[in-house]
């Protein structure tokens, strides 16, 4: 039997692999009507202009090609980490990382939709736009990045789950992308930079993981 997310199972993986995915899409659909909700609110009855959620897109452009700068920079580094680790060790750090090992399917369109299209949509303009924007205008840049960053992380951590070293290593990935993306977002002037950069890492974290464990199975990897 194959999944719905591209691996061959039995009857119990699969039933495991559709709730997993059954809860992907409820947690999207409840952060959907948050963010509707919200941005209603904020827009028509605060009357908050475009710009104070972070979605004036008029210098999108520039705003996309900072994006693609950054994460081409930061994918080279862990590129290059990834290098130095299989010296050192001789196995991949891509397979202890990332979504694929910590809930067992691998990646496929529809895990992808909430995970790196939609979600970190969302989380830009709730997190950046409006929070970060919101904190900065009372601490100053780098208090108010540091503030919402440690909100973006908490969040994450308390819904997050797994063993001691996996909730650190929530918090700590989670912590430090919401710097990078405060600091992008306050830079570009739109969410639009942060954006590109939190759906490639996240895409990052479940299809590197994956490819590393693909690549492992195969005959010729030993």
């Amino acid at each position: 039997v194959e999944t719905a997310t591209g691996f061959k199972a039995g009857t119990k993986d699969c039933v495991s692999e559709l709730y997993t995915l059954l809860g992907l899409y409820f947690t999207l659909f409840v952060r959907m009507m948050e963010f509707i909700c919200l941005f209603m609110l904020l827009r028509f009855v605060l009357r908050k202009d475009a710009g104070a959620l972070g979605m004036d897109f008029s210098k999108a452009g520039k705003s996309a090609l900072f994006g693609i700068i950054v994460s081409a920079a930061m994918g080279a580094v862990v590129f290059a980490a990834a290098g130095v680790y299989y010296i050192i060790t001789g196995e991949s750090i891509f397979t202890l990382i990332g979504g694929t090992e910590r809930t067992g399917f691998g990646p496929s369109a529809a895990i992808l939709i909430p995970v790196a299209i939609a979600g970190p949509f969302i989380e830009e303009v709730v997190f950046r736009g409006i929070l970060y924007g919101s904190i900065r205008s009372m601490t100053g840049v780098w208090r108010g990045i540091i503030i919402s960053a440690l909100i973006f992380s908490s969040l994450h951590f308390v819904s997050g789950g797994g063993s001691a070293m996996e909730l650190l290593q929530t918090f700590v990935i989670t912590f430090t992308g919401g710097v990078i993306f405060a600091w992008i977002y306050e830079k570009s002037g739109d969410v639009l930079g942060p954006y590109i950069v939190h759906a490639l890492g996240n895409a990052a974290l479940f299809l590197l993981p994956a490819y590393a464990i693909f690549i492992a199975a195969e005959p010729f990897a030993n």
